[in-house]
């Protein structure tokens, strides 16, 4: 008998209510075009989340220039929250501490949040 696999990963599960590509998000400005935010997360609270997704290959950092397009979309995107996430646990120093200094605060999850995730990625 087969196991039913779990699609919803508990570590954001309790936190989004609905998850949207940004290119099909309702609220997205007419015409815009890829600000690099890649998904908008309405949380459950009301808010909306700005969330970049990065594929690191092999023993890659997530850089500063991975980023950038991303915080200075903020300002022009209405979003309560920022996340970033990545498949590494390595981020470039500039990255580490960029996000320190931002409002909101940028949050992010790596590598070892995939592997201890209850979903089989």
């Amino acid at each position: 008998m087969m196991r039913a696999r779990r699609m919803i990963d508990p570590l954001h599960a309790d936190r989004f209510a609905k998850v949207f590509i940004r290119m099909d998000w309702p609220e997205r400005p007419a015409g815009e075009g890829d600000t690099g935010i890649d998904l908008v997360g309405i949380e459950r609270d009301g808010g909306v989340c700005a969330i970049r997704c990065r594929f690191i290959r092999g023993e890659g950092k997530v850089t500063q220039l991975a980023i950038d397009s991303f915080l200075a979309a903020f300002s022009r995107t209405p979003s309560t929250a920022r996340l970033i996430i990545a498949t590494t646990d390595s981020w470039n120093s500039n990255v580490t501490n960029t996000p320190k200094d931002q409002q909101p605060p940028v949050t992010s999850t790596g590598l070892s949040d995939f592997l201890d995730s209850p979903i089989d990625w």
